[in-house]
């Protein structure tokens, strides 16, 4: 088992006294899968408050939103270590993703903990050694793709080379497919609708793709792609962690009760890494989740979406 960098003293006491969850490895009896992490070398610089769906930490009328929001890391190193201590502490492995191949090898050689996935956009993908990477099986998946990002709809023309590439190797993909973002110059919300992926599908109907961030909030056009769309899985990533719990406890009960538990798969987008225990606790505590349904959410439903082989993954 390869160990995690050394980690500071402040941070070892933040992971020894910090929040805690019934999640506790040894008592699942299976570890966590998180399908949606990043492995950056340089994090976004930018604070969130958690469990209250809002971008700044003030509301309109300059009072705080919360007290002590999340910081995030201070660079790759950082993210890192902070990363993986949560990682071993909650018996989890990642998917990690990041534009910079050698910043993602990095990952992979730190922990066996972690799983690559290249990220990309349109305007760097044959810049970023995504064609190679996927061609030679380095990676278990493109994503994140950033396309919304980029202010273009995920059936853009211009993306046309990394869906091809992707059903050439059978390689699924995770797209960032939400309304709430990142406050960025070229961020177009209105793209984040489940249902302008469907040109796509219908071409591509052997395609496998993951909705990062579920979606939200278009929950009925979510289930609009899922039911006609066997190859299409959600993550609940950064919405289980940054959203009023309730709002995101209502959504992701109406992917249950439309019937969606075996296609829903766990994730974080740890950028900001104490969010960890924040998402996973999400889960824990929905009242209307079985042991089932959760170990299915955790694990069981990335481990088929991905072909991975499940002993790959002890629990420890």
């Amino acid at each position: 088992m390869k160990t995690a960098p050394l980690l500071s003293s402040a941070l070892a006491a933040a992971l020894a006294f910090g929040p805690s969850t019934p999640a506790a490895g040894q008592s699942r009896g299976y570890p966590i899968l998180d399908v949606h992490a990043h492995a950056h070398r340089a994090p976004p610089q930018r604070s969130y408050c958690a469990l209250t769906g809002r971008i700044d930490l003030v509301d309109e009328d300059g009072q705080a939103l919360c007290v002590d929001p999340l910081e995030p890391a201070a660079d790759g190193a950082e993210l890192m270590a902070r990363t993986l201590a949560y990682l071993e502490r909650y018996d989890m492995y990642a998917i990690a993703m990041t534009q910079d191949s050698a910043q993602l090898r990095s990952w992979v050689d730190a922990s066996d903990r972690i799983l690559p996935s290249i990220q990309t956009g349109v305007a760097d993908f044959e810049d970023n050694g995504v064609r190679a990477l996927v061609q030679s099986g380095r990676v278990v998946a493109i994503g994140e793709l950033m396309t919304q990002y980029e202010g273009l709809p995920p059936d853009a023309p211009e993306a046309d080379g990394i869906w091809e590439l992707a059903v050439a190797h059978d390689v699924p993909v995770g797209i960032h497919m939400s309304a709430p973002g990142a406050r960025l110059p070229d961020y177009a919300a209105r793209f984040g609708n489940p249902l302008l992926l469907e040109p796509l599908l219908k071409r591509h109907p052997e395609l496998r793709v993951y909705l990062m961030h579920a979606g939200w909030p278009f929950l009925e056009e979510t289930v609009s792609i899922l039911r006609q769309y066997p190859g299409v899985y959600v993550d609940v990533s950064f919405i289980d962690w940054q959203m009023p719990r309730r709002l995101f406890h209502d959504y992701l009960e109406g992917l249950i009760a439309h019937g969606f538990e075996k296609r829903i798969m766990f994730g974080t987008d740890q950028n900001w890494p104490e969010a960890i225990p924040i998402a996973i606790e999400s889960i824990e505590r929905a009242p209307f989740l079985s042991e089932d349904q959760k170990r299915d959410i955790f694990f069981s439903n990335a481990v088929r979406f991905f072909r991975l082989p499940e002993d790959r993954f002890q629990a420890r």
